[in-house]
């Protein structure tokens, strides 16, 4: 038996220095540069300075690193097209995809649970050597630069400042270095797809992941439709190739996320589905290391698997046949009629009686003996010439079906801590109201439960977070919103608590239509392919796009300005002072105070409590406050002068005062 002959890394070899084959090796690792194994053996040549030979391989990698690829790409820096197919020396470095990889385990895993990091951290330092490794590394670091609250890892390169922009551009950069190391491996005959591990069918996942986060949706189902080929083509859709070991259980998860995936592809856009619900869904338990790294995970991955585990090819029929009679007068007449039947309201602290009275009406459609009358009453207000249709489709039963499953994954979902973007807990108010309708016989809404329920299900594939990690935000290069121009100081944000635990419809729509229809209702529009923005969800504000991150809930008292007696004023009458909170106790705030709580009833506004959750916007609020004129801008109209307001405590005069 021969022995292995050792090979000199690309460093030590330039260098001609005895090299341990290490990755790293010692000598890499004490002049501290990247240790690749890249180059192709040539012929002795003459040594040179080794000093020189280490400031010149410092200086390639240097130039070929991601921080300094982003910048020229940024800059608009025209760079030489790469020839080859193997990976580019220092471009992942090991700093980089540590950082990646946990913040993958420690934020994304939970809805993403298809890696074992003992395992994929013990492949790292082949990450060069192994094609497939290095693209799993390459587009896993791709589609972590997209995720919100993830910062660009800079450990070394002088401490370079990263502009705005970065993370995206790295993004690009390590999913185009990705899928070209992978064409070149399938050029020298090792097709990736031939045999596919799970580091192969992960690549495919996180490059459909990264174009999803995009909004390229023609390449992400390029490689969804590809990744779901490869199942078949490789016997992953056959429960008898599974075992309970731990890669087996990874490829089990991953199976169900290509699997929802394409059903949430075929609903939204009428795509054709390969894979089929073949396989358990598994439950944590099945793998114990998960347990202790994860215990937010709480089976909500599960849950999401569940609601489309019953999307077959034959609700996939009914369901597109049910939606093609959903038109944007009829959804905007029922969001109208929803307002006027059940007027908006806080929902219960959980969903538990919506639940037992959907599992009601799910028996009573499909095994009661007088199952054909309460399917005709739910189908009573489709067009009468499909209605024959839509019974033998079996539409309404898993329409039941399929909103009992999404109640769960809702409830255990993460909220939205984002007032403008909508979260589960506002779909969650959205289909109770509806449900609460349906349930006091208004069979009318039966439509509108269906439109949103079509809204919500492609949604809830994404892969992306839909907050920031509380601690991986950086607040230091967040802008600071002091003062947006309207004299309204941005320092007053109502939580996000708040917004969220308002019911959905006391907010104004952003994008809603007179007639209150909201082009994401509907499930032929174009919108709906390509907004985050459901129907009915987005939070109202008056103010312009530019200024939406000022509340406008801080007003500041207006008064006659005099720069030679400012010693008599109190500061307490000059601070801002919160609408709604408790004023200084002065003349001026009372009047304000007065003024804002009890409007004129000529002006038509009802006497609501100010502190109400915002049913109008700031703008109707102060529509009877005009801007002050240039001449006289710190007087406010409708003021009473200081002049005029008597005399302070300690005997001082307003009206004694010398002009």
């Amino acid at each position: 038996m021969g022995t292995i002959q050792k090979r000199a890394c690309d460093g030590c070899h330039r260098r001609k220095v005895k090299c341990d084959s290490n990755s790293p090796c010692r000598n890499c690792g004490t002049a501290n540069i990247q240790c690749t194994y890249n180059a192709i053996p040539q012929k002795k040549g003459p040594k040179g300075s080794r000093a020189k030979v280490i400031s010149e391989l410092r200086e390639n990698q240097r130039m070929t690193s991601l921080p300094v690829k982003v910048q020229a790409r940024i800059n608009g820096v025209q760079v030489e097209p790469i020839t080859h197919h193997n990976p580019t020396p220092g471009l992942l470095t090991h700093d980089i995809a540590k950082s990646c990889l946990n913040f993958f385990f420690e934020h994304v895993y939970t809805k993403l649970p298809i890696l074992h990091r003992e395992t994929i951290e013990s492949q790292m330092p082949s990450l060069e050597r192994n094609p497939d490794t290095y693209c799993l590394f390459t587009s896993l670091c791709a589609f972590m630069m997209l995720q919100p609250g993830m910062t660009f890892p800079m450990a070394d390169y002088n401490n370079m400042e990263m502009p705005y922009g970065a993370n995206i551009a790295a993004s690009t950069i390590l999913i185009e270095e990705c899928i070209r190391v992978r064409k070149g491996q399938d050029v020298k005959g090792f097709e990736h797809w031939e045999k596919p591990s799970l580091n192969v069918l992960a690549t495919n996942f996180f490059i459909f992941a990264y174009y999803y986060a995009q909004e390229n949706h023609s390449s992400a189902w390029y490689y969804l439709r590809e990744g779901t080929t490869i199942i078949q083509m490789s016997g992953m859709d056959n429960e008898e190739n599974y075992q309970q070991d731990i890669d087996s259980i990874r490829r089990r998860r991953l199976f169900w996320l290509f699997h929802n995936a394409e059903r949430a592809y075929a609903l939204q856009r009428n795509y054709p589905v390969t894979l089929q619900a073949t396989l358990h869904v598994g439950q944590n338990a099945d793998c114990p290391t998960d347990d202790p790294f994860n215990p937010s995970m709480n089976n909500n991955f599960f849950n999401l698997c569940g609601v489309y585990q019953n999307v077959d090819d034959a609700f996939i029929n009914a369901w597109r046949l049910g939606c093609r009679n959903l038109d944007a007068q009829t959804i905007t007449s029922l969001n109208t009629s929803l307002r006027d039947v059940l007027p908006p309201q806080y929902p219960p602290s959980n969903y538990s009686g919506v639940q037992n009275w959907l599992r009601k009406v799910l028996w009573q459609v499909t095994e009661a003996q007088d199952s054909q009358v309460k399917v005709s009453q739910l189908l009573s207000n489709f067009p009468n010439t499909q209605y024959q249709m839509l019974v033998n489709s079996g539409l309404i039963p898993k329409l039941i079906q399929v909103t009992l499953d999404l109640i769960p994954y809702l409830t255990n979902a993460p909220p939205s801590r984002s007032p403008t973007t909508p979260g589960p807990e506002q779909y969650l108010q959205i289909l109770w109201r509806i449900c609460m309708a349906i349930g006091n016989d208004h069979f009318q809404f039966v439509p509108l439960l269906l439109s949103k329920v079509h809204e919500i299900l492609p949604r809830i594939i994404d892969p992306k977070l839909l907050n920031a990690p509380i601690e991986a935000v950086d607040y230091n290069r967040m802008p600071a919103d002091i003062f947006d121009g309207f004299g309204n100081a941005g320092m007053a944000h109502m939580p996000m608590n708040d917004y969220n635990s308002m019911p959905m419809e006391q907010y104004d729509n952003k994008y809603e239509d007179m007639n209150g229809n909201s082009p994401d209702s509907l499930p032929h529009s174009h919108h709906s392919h390509h907004s985050n923005s459901p129907p009915n969800s987005q939070l109202g504000n008056d103010m312009p796009q530019n200024f939406v991150s000022s509340p406008g809930t801080v007003m500041s008292p207006g008064m006659d300005y005099n720069p030679n007696n400012m010693g008599a004023f109190n500061m307490t009458d000059m601070v801002m002072s919160p609408m709604g909170g408790p004023a200084p106790p002065n003349a001026m705030n009372m009047q304000q105070q007065q003024q804002l709580n009890n409007p004129s009833p000529l002006q038509g506004i009802p006497n609501q409590n100010i502190n109400a959750p915002l049913n109008q916007g700031i703008g109707s609020l102060y529509g009877g406050v005009r801007q002050p004129s240039r001449q006289s801008s710190f007087n406010m109209p409708g003021q009473t002068p200081l002049s005029a307001m008597g005399s302070m405590p300690g005997g001082l005069d307003f009206n004694t005062l010398p002009r």
